[in-house]
């Protein structure tokens, strides 16, 4: 999981990520830490997560980046 979580963060990749007790947050991984993952989620808001809570993970393949138009 830890690995999973580095690599979307290396690659910038959005995340949806639900704990125990099917609560959902998706976002950009900001910070994992030994025991931790802190996200970027909506409104530059952070939450951090225990990653033993974690239930289910999944990588979207957007990229949490603004488009821009030329």
């Amino acid at each position: 999981m830890t690995q999973q979580l580095q690599q979307a963060k290396i690659n910038n990749n959005k995340v949806t990520v639900t704990i125990i007790g099917d609560k959902t947050f998706s976002g950009k991984v900001i910070n994992i830490a030994r025991n931790h993952v802190k996200i970027e989620t909506s409104h530059n808001s952070e939450v951090s997560l225990w990653i033993e809570s974690i239930s289910d993970f999944q990588v979207s393949n957007e990229h949490n980046s603004e488009a821009i138009d030329d």
